[in-house]
């Protein structure tokens, strides 16, 4: 099973959206706020994003909270959603 990975940044209602999202999958996703963290932002920085949410599992990303994509990448990891 590979372990999902949420970069998010400080007051974003998109990546909020997907943490409760995964809450109620009863997913506990690792998250790394890159606005707090030098060492998130240089991963999510070198997978050349477009933006937060990045929900990443392996080399499958998703940008944002579009819940299908979500469910998805979740699925992939293994995951029960």
């Amino acid at each position: 099973m590979s372990q999902i990975t949420v970069y998010i940044s400080s007051n974003c209602p998109y990546c909020q959206r997907v943490l409760d999202y995964f809450a109620s999958e009863m997913i506990e996703p690792r998250v790394k706020n890159i606005s707090e963290d030098q060492q998130a932002y240089a991963e999510w920085k070198a997978i050349n994003p477009i933006g937060t949410p990045l929900t990443c599992v392996g080399d499958n990303h998703v940008v944002g909270a579009n819940k299908k994509k979500l469910a998805e990448i979740a699925n992939s990891s293994g995951d029960n959603v």
